[in-house]
């Protein structure tokens, strides 16, 4: 795109939702060979701008701890932040309420991958975020039926880690 021409459209996508072969990625390939199009790279928030999200989005000042909480579930995706700020004005005030807008991105994500990597991170849950490696995968094969194991625990890993 040249200096001082203003975008016409705007187009977002995530990189790795689009697979190899897929005509949509030699199209944007294409538009930024001739400058047509220009690329920008969404990064996550930082602490300071995610807290800023939580502000905006809820009417007033939240709670330190719960803006906080926030930041630390989100992990500066800005996305779930803005969802779960939502959820700060749209709950009971209870932190254990998961607002329908993450349970639903949460629940479109897991249908997009398949059925070894959707178990494999089941077994996450279970196992909890801070579990060493062999841990969850002692319970995708003890604590999963039918168990995931071995190198089709390990694959389903890396395609759940990828998705």
């Amino acid at each position: 795109m040249e200096r001082g021409t203003a975008p016409r459209f705007l187009v977002t996508y995530r990189e790795e939702e689009l697979p190899e072969g897929d005509p949509r990625r030699s199209v944007m390939a294409s538009l930024l060979r001739q400058r047509l199009a220009m690329r920008e790279e969404l990064g996550r928030l930082d602490k300071k701008a995610c807290l800023a999200v939580v502000r905006d989005a809820s009417d007033g000042a939240p709670r330190d701890d719960r803006a906080h909480r926030v930041w630390e579930l989100s992990l500066g995706n800005p996305l779930f932040a803005l969802e779960l700020a939502r959820g700060l004005t749209d709950g009971d005030g209870s932190d254990d309420v998961t607002p329908e807008g993450v349970r639903e991105l949460v629940a479109d994500r897991l249908l997009r991958i398949d059925g070894d990597a959707r178990r494999v991170v089941e077994a996450l849950s279970v196992a909890g975020g801070d579990s060493a490696l062999t841990e969850l995968l002692d319970v995708a094969e003890q604590g999963l039926h039918p168990p995931v194991s071995g190198a089709a625990a390990d694959d389903a890993l890396e395609r759940a880690i990828a998705a």
